[in-house]
């Protein structure tokens, strides 16, 4: 799981560069959820969800912050 952790976050960087905030909430979500799985420390990922969280309320991206909503319960 690890190893997927890097190609997900830098698709959540292009998806941010290109303006495609809908794809890059997407794989943020995918992100925090590997991460997660992956065993990272609960602060950690606590941390990226909360900044990931803010970042779709500031964009509007509604259908998908219901969509991360499960990681916030991990945590």
């Amino acid at each position: 799981m690890a190893r997927a952790l890097e190609p997900l976050r830098r698709a959540s960087e292009i998806g941010m560069q290109t303006g495609d905030f809908e794809f890059s909430s997407l794989t943020k979500t995918l992100y925090i959820s590997t991460l997660f799985g992956s065993g990272a420390p609960l602060d950690v990922v606590y941390n990226e969800w909360e900044q990931a969280h803010e970042w779709m309320i500031s964009l509007r991206q509604q259908s998908m912050i219901g969509m991360c909503k499960p990681e916030e319960n991990f945590v």
